[in-house]
């Protein structure tokens, strides 16, 4: 390491950079609140690199083992300073500082020594290292040129200082160490062998009390208000003095900063003077004024409702899947939030999303059991292992009983009620994935002496049909504002080019034992204009068409287990009441389906094994009744996110046409 330039030319330096700042400096405007504040406050802090300039063997208490000359560390630093602006771009200042000026000085030793080993004499090379704990409490009179009235979005710097310093750590630590040969040691007391030893340490006793120093820097101020600045400095400091009274050891730093500056200002509202302005008389403007656009209008008008029926028929529908389990969060016994434990509000089986609805699945079977008043349930819980859960059937009896006391919260009789508590499902998910585990930290509900599901029901329908004539009228549109007409009955949204009268198809399932009358709201919408217009239906007064069975809606989901392609006794029984009300001659599509875990390769393959075992189950029952097809699903899937999708997933699906 290269000794820093000595006193004289730091200062030369510093006063080099500061004839540049001079230089460039071409007006100074007084945007900054300095001139109108009483003070500047400035507290700050950041870090120090510490450089030694020594030429010591030894201090009073340190042991001589060579010529000490260079040395460095890093620190740190915190202060506080009041500023005043004293004019022509000059402010002083007075802050207490708190510095820590900590390094370490080393200085390397050879000789010779016996390798008791190899009985040769080798040469051992030693570093001898004095590592201090020095810090000061610094007074700070100082000098700040504003050299530049903005940099980036606000002024630059430059400062000059004087600086009173008094020690408050003085400690230190001296030790040495084996730099080679590798194998060298030190032989203590009671014959222990270490690469280092320790020399000496303590307080110094011998440190100057008192000392001074200067300081010199610069200071970017970045604006971030009126009155507040985030001031950066990096600033060179030298110590005069030496360290100890009895060793040549001076200290200089560079040093880097970052503060908040703020203004105080006096409370009183200064005095404002009011000076008239003479105002020049101007001459005459002609003054042009510009009609304002149209502003754009739409309006729409229902002109007819014509042809308007009843098309009344009976279709054949499946209700939606069930997956009868309650999945639980990892060693938890409480019924996750998702799931829902109040009374249902709707049994229509239906229609609806599987996965979402699965939040209903503790209501809906405690809705199947009022309705059949022999059932009873058996709730068979689960956990996914010792490895996973560790506290085992404790936890399983744990679940069974949070689910059979909602079910008792909903009405169901306790004697109706049945727990089983196992470490494991009986049918029982692959833990290799970590969906697996998840899926078997279940229950299973199963439901006895009633059908988990009704599956297969022809329903009777009713569906309006129709035409509403409409007349669209709009002028002063922007170019990009297209208008388009819909109303709440028809699927398609129709474009209106232009003015004029358009027709509109109506087809729309009703509820005809509820609702005599319907109404029908339509509406033209352009960018942000819109207009409504609704119209009324009496539905009990038009005509009745009657319509032949339809099967376009229907769509069954066959559950199997992981990774089973047997069928099970409830899926039996859909697929035979399917074939009882199906008429003879219709298609039967049957599409194979997996979840996500396991090989590609696998899923393909048991996807067509379930697709096969359903078509060879349908001939067992109906033989050549029906045309049947099979494929396998690749995205008309459920989300494999949820264990319920994926559960939903282990299955096949039944469309039909005739």
């Amino acid at each position: 390491m290269t000794d820093f330039p000595n006193m004289k030319q730091s200062l030369f330096f510093f006063t080099i950079i500061l004839l540049i700042n001079s230089t460039i400096i071409a007006t100074k405007a007084a945007e900054y609140p300095f001139t109108e504040e009483l003070l500047g406050v400035h507290p700050k802090g950041g870090l120090l690199y510490n450089g030694y300039n020594a030429n010591f063997q030894s201090f009073e208490g340190a042991v001589d083992c060579g010529i000490f000359e260079t040395g460095n560390g890093l620190g740190w630093s915190g202060a506080l300073f009041l500023e005043k602006y004293i004019g022509n771009d000059f402010l002083v200042g007075l802050g207490v500082a708190y510095t820590d000026r900590s390094g370490e000085l080393t200085v390397e030793n050879r000789f010779p020594s016996r390798d008791l080993s190899t009985n040769q004499i080798v040469t051992i090379t030693t570093e001898n290292f004095i590592t201090s704990s020095l810090s000061y409490i610094e007074f700070q009179p100082e000098f700040r040129w504003i050299a530049l009235d903005k940099l980036i979005n606000g002024p630059l710097r430059t400062l000059a200082a004087l600086r009173f310093y008094i020690p408050m750590t003085k400690n230190f630590e001296q030790k040495e160490r084996i730099v080679s040969p590798d194998n060298a040691v030190f032989i203590n007391a009671g014959d222990v062998r270490t690469q280092q030893r320790d020399i000496s340490g303590g307080e110094m006793t011998s440190i100057s009390g008192f000392g001074m120093g200067l300081t010199f820097g610069v200071e970017n101020m970045l604006k971030i208000s009126d009155k507040n600045f985030l001031t950066q400095q990096l600033a060179f400091d030298y110590n005069f003095g030496n360290v100890t009274n009895d060793a040549e050891w001076s200290i200089w730093a560079v040093r880097f900063e970052v503060g908040l500056r703020f203004s105080v200002f006096n409370a009183e509202e200064e005095e404002i003077e009011y000076i008239p302005i003479e105002v020049e008389e101007e001459p005459e403007v002609e003054i042009i004024v510009e009609e304002k656009p149209e502003p754009p209008t739409l309006d729409l008008a229902i002109t007819s409702v014509r042809d308007m029926k009843l098309n009344v028929g009976e279709e054949l529908l499946a209700t939606i899947p069930i997956v009868n389990a309650v999945f639980f969060d990892r060693n938890s016994s409480e019924i996750p939030d998702f799931y829902s434990t109040k009374a249902l509000q709707d049994d229509n089986f239906f229609r609806g999303d599987p996965v979402e609805n699965h939040k209903f699945i503790i209501p809906k079977i405690a809705y199947l059991m009022k309705k059949n008043p022999d059932a009873t349930i058996i709730i068979e819980s689960a956990t996914s292992g010792a490895e996973n859960e560790p506290e085992g059937l404790k936890l399983a009896n744990q679940r069974a009983s949070e689910i059979k006391k909602a079910f008792l919260d909903l009405g169901i009789a306790e004697s109706k009620i049945k727990i089983q508590a196992r470490l494991a499902p009986i049918y029982l998910s692959n833990q290799e994935f970590p969906e697996g585990v998840i899926e078997n930290q279940r229950a299973d509900i199963l439901l006895i002496n009633a059908p988990l599901q009704e599956f297969v029901d022809i329903r009777t329908y009713s569906e309006l049909q129709g035409n509403i004539d409409v007349d669209v009228d709009f002028e002063n549109l922007p170019p990009t504002d297209n208008v388009s007409i819909f109303n709440d009955v028809a699927d398609t949204i129709f474009a209106a080019p232009r003015t004029g009268k358009y027709e509109i198809k109506v087809k729309q399932r009703v509820d005809v034992e509820n609702q005599s009358v319907l109404p029908i709201n339509t509406t033209a919408r352009a960018g942000k204009l819109s207009k409504t217009e609704t119209s009324e239906v009496d539905l009990s007064s038009l005509p009745v068409e009657n319509k032949e069975l339809t099967l376009d809606n229907f769509e069954a989901v066959l559950r199997f287990n992981y990774n089973s392609n047997d069928l099970s006794y409830d899926t039996k029984i859909l697929l035979k009441q399917l074939t009882e009300k199906l008429p003879s001659g219709a298609t039967i599509y049957i599409i194979g389906s997996t979840d996500i875990l396991g090989t590609t390769e696998r899923n393909i393959e048991l996807a067509n094994e379930r697709a096969a075992s359903t078509e060879n189950y349908l001939k067992s029952v109906a033989g050549n009744k029906f045309t049947i097809t099979t494929s396998i699903a690749t995205t008309d899937k459920f989300s494999d996110e949820t264990p319920q999708g994926r559960f939903l997933n282990r299955s096949i699906k039944i469309r039909v046409k005739k």
